[in-house]
């Protein structure tokens, strides 16, 4: 038994990868349909190499179109990279990440339409033969389709943005830490170390061997000293590097901000 007529008129998207889910069929409607991790997706691909909200496909005014939501690997369309929102086609190839789909479209050209035997149409066939059309931007969608696409891109952003601050703060924790401990230790063994000298020196004791090591005593063979440096050091070094990373990130949220009051203005 054939599908219903709607089912069958309706475009869908078809995994070719990974194998585990080759075939599956997701067919779209008026709504929006979001690709990526969260469970809120309509498809929903449990993999580190797709984005929570990787790229969103929708159907709108007879054309079905795709947009990446700022996704960290990309949408690829037949092996270009998608940019702003970009019209599909029958037998297109999508690529999110490692999920690979294609776009399949009834042709009005391949539908039965049913009629009585032996009766033409006045004016002879009909024909609704459309010219191929193409857009790399579609503005043409429903509104309040597009403030949901601008806002599931907003919120992947900022989501990102709020994950790499966290980030940059927690390295700048641990390296103020660890350069306090490491300093602490290495000032330790030094004021250590004069305190003895001195000590020596005032009491006339010329047995050198028995004098304190500018590092400290050692521990498994390694001196206290330069436990208590490295540890500085490398404290010093990733106070830095959340230093910088804050600054880009905050950097990127700033453009960003930019970009949408500007573009708000232009509306």
């Amino acid at each position: 038994m054939d599908p219903p007529l709607r089912e069958r008129d309706l475009p869908q998207l078809v995994v070719d990868r990974p194998d585990r889910l080759r075939g599956r069929v997701f067919v779209l409607d008026d709504q929006p349909m979001l690709v990526g991790r969260d469970s809120d997706c309509q498809i929903q691909v449990g993999d580190p190499g797709v984005s929570r909200r990787h790229a969103v496909v929708w159907r709108a005014s007879g054309r079905t179109t795709v947009e990446d939501l700022a996704s960290t690997n990309g949408t690829m369309l037949n092996g270009h990279p998608v940019l702003g929102q970009q019209v599909l086609h029958s037998g297109d190839v999508l690529d999110f990440g490692p999920l690979e789909v294609h776009y399949e479209e009834l042709r009005l050209a391949d539908r039965t339409v049913p009629r009585e035997a032996g009766r033409t149409p006045p004016g002879g066939e009909r024909r609704f033969d459309i010219g191929e059309q193409q857009a790399d931007r579609l503005s043409n969608v429903a509104g309040n389709q597009y403030n949901y696409v601008q806002q599931a891109q907003r919120e992947s952003f900022f989501k990102e943005v709020a994950a790499t601050r966290t980030r940059a703060r927690h390295l700048i924790m641990l390296g103020f830490l660890l350069f306090l401990v490491g300093g602490g230790i290495y000032g330790w063994v030094i004021i250590r170390f004069i305190a003895r000298t001195n000590d020596d020196i005032s009491s006339g004791s010329s047995n050198f061997d028995s004098s304190p090591e500018l590092l400290g005593p050692k521990v498994a063979g390694v001196p206290v000293g330069a436990v208590g440096f490295a540890m500085a050091a490398l404290g010093t070094v990733l106070t830095v590097i959340g230093i910088v990373l804050h600054i880009v990130t905050t950097s990127r949220r700033r453009r960003f901000e930019d970009a949408e009051r500007q573009a708000s203005w232009q509306r």
